[in-house]
């Protein structure tokens, strides 16, 4: 029994609406688009070297738990190459991500954005900073409507205003008292 015949598979050529970068002649995607084909003229492939653009987008879209295939399809190469040149990015973008956010957070805390602070400190800041998960926006159990709708609630600051206004104190006299004849 024969095996049936199988078209090789063919690299896919670049898009049209998406072109190498400007200025680089010697690209892949330039020489493709010129005709020549692979070892062909000029030679093997050039190694790839990463730019820091294409580092940059690997990290984050590592951090975000892209794929590999769909990383090294945005960046036009082979995930092979991706996982050979770019091993640091994937490895440690989540970490470095977070850490850059992290700082971001804690800076406009420290200039006076109040959601920045809440948010920090009901993370990192104990058992003192965090909201109680009964006034946690969505817990609805222990409303009087029975849970169906949310109930609106109203913290007034302890400012002062709202007290009550002390009683009058009654006039004294000072002095002996006399009887009366």
């Amino acid at each position: 029994m024969q095996k049936p015949q199988t078209k090789p598979r063919q690299r896919a050529l670049p898009s049209d609406d998406i072109a190498p970068p400007p200025g680089d002649e010697d690209h892949p995607a330039r020489r493709q688009m010129r005709g020549e084909k692979r070892g062909v003229g000029t030679g093997p492939l050039p190694e790839f070297v990463p730019t820091p653009d294409q580092r940059y987008t690997v990290m984050v879209m590592a951090a975000n738990g892209v794929k590999h295939d769909v990383m090294a399809a945005t960046i036009r190469i082979h995930p092979h190459t991706l996982r050979k040149h770019f091993r640091k990015e994937i490895k440690e973008g989540r970490a470095h991500v977070t850490a850059r956010i992290g700082n971001v957070v804690v800076r406009e805390a420290l200039g006076g954005n109040i959601a920045a602070a809440r948010y920090w400190l009901d993370r990192h800041g104990g058992p003192l900073w965090q909201v109680p998960k009964d006034t946690a926006p969505g817990n609805y159990a222990d409303d009087a409507s029975g849970g169906d709708e949310p109930a609106v609630r109203f913290y007034l600051p302890q400012n002062g205003r709202d007290q009550p206004e002390p009683e009058p104190v009654a006039p004294t006299i000072d002095g002996k008292a006399e009887e009366a004849a």
